[in-house]
């Protein structure tokens, strides 16, 4: 994992299918995002639902646009939720690529939750080739296990799949390109676009 991780993290950009199927971090299910990432900070989250915003940041400001309103900014650090709206659509692989608290949750979790890593058993989820690694987490009596499927190289980031209290949601990544080119502009508000910002 600390590989995959590194590799990730010296990428300039990516673009990548999201896939959500009761995704673990919010109430998202059965649709697919579509996301685009530049170095350092710069994203642009897009929805195959019409009701799920457009996200975007300029690696400053994250926007949301909502219809039929002014798009919606606030500091990129500063999102008020527990877990960033951003996060819960890019899903892990976002969250390492913005090197988030999230992503250094789950994988160096502190005290009181612990981990224990392990190889997994699965060759093949959701018809695709994997190799696996699992993580079960314990706090305060409450066990989940996490596992998350790689390529069989183990160089890239297949999907993520909990299973907590008898429930399994997962997220799986499609079409991933690693640095493609992308515009300068990539997360930036249109010109002449107002926005409202979030107090």
């Amino acid at each position: 994992m600390k590989d995959l991780i590194a590799h990730y993290r010296k990428l300039k950009s990516l673009s990548a299918k999201v896939m959500h199927h009761g995704d673990f971090l919010s109430d998202v299910k059965d649709s697919t995002d579509t996301l685009l990432w530049m170095a350092p900070k710069r994203f642009d989250i897009v929805s195959n639902k019409e009701s799920s915003p457009r996200l975007t940041s300029d690696g400053k400001r994250f926007t949301t646009y909502l219809p039929q309103l002014p798009p919606i900014s606030e500091s990129l650090d500063q999102e008020r939720s527990r877990v960033p709206t951003w996060e819960t659509r890019g899903g892990l692989l976002l969250s390492i690529l913005m090197r988030s608290e999230l992503s250094e949750q789950l994988l160096h979790p502190k005290k009181p939750v612990t981990a224990k890593f392990t190889y997994g058993k699965e060759l093949r989820w959701h018809d695709v080739s994997v190799s696996e690694i699992s993580s079960i987490l314990s706090a305060l009596g409450t066990v989940e296990t996490v596992s998350y499927f790689l390529t069989p190289d183990c160089k890239g980031l297949i999907g993520v799949e909990v299973q907590s209290g008898g429930q399994s949601v997962w997220t799986q990544y499609a079409e991933i390109v690693e640095n493609p080119d992308l515009p300068k502009s990539l997360g930036e508000v249109p010109k002449g676009g107002k926005t409202a910002n979030r107090l």
